[in-house]
């Protein structure tokens, strides 16, 4: 019996941790959602690829093929070339916003008038 309120104990203790890690990365995400908007949110997923590979090579023993590894860095690439792009858009938003010096007001394509016959 005492075997196994140890184990019980354990994972309870083990779920309470899962339960707390879901909640902080939520609040991380939501944090960076608010932050800078939802392209900024992905920008942790290739992190998180790079911890789940360590972890499984270290605690489950996994074995680590070439093809996982070209997989995981192309992933990562994808990733990270369209945070840059997104940065870029930004710079190239704000400069041209700068530039102008007179104030054009657009009306987006679903809220126009339609006229009526």
């Amino acid at each position: 019996m005492d075997v196994l309120n140890t184990i019980i104990k354990r994972a309870y203790f083990m779920f309470l941790q899962a339960i707390l890690m879901v909640f902080l990365r939520s609040l991380i995400f939501v944090w960076a959602l608010k932050k800078k908007g939802p392209v900024f949110v992905v920008m942790v997923k290739p992190l998180g690829m790079v911890a789940a590979v360590i972890l499984g090579l270290t605690f489950l023993g996994d074995v680590l093929h070439v093809g996982n590894v070209i997989g995981g860095t192309i992933i990562a690439l994808g990733f990270y070339s369209v945070m840059w792009g997104k940065a870029k858009e930004e710079i190239c938003v704000e400069d041209i916003g700068m530039d102008s010096g007179s104030a054009t007001t657009t009306v987006p394509l679903l809220q126009r008038q339609s006229h009526n016959p």
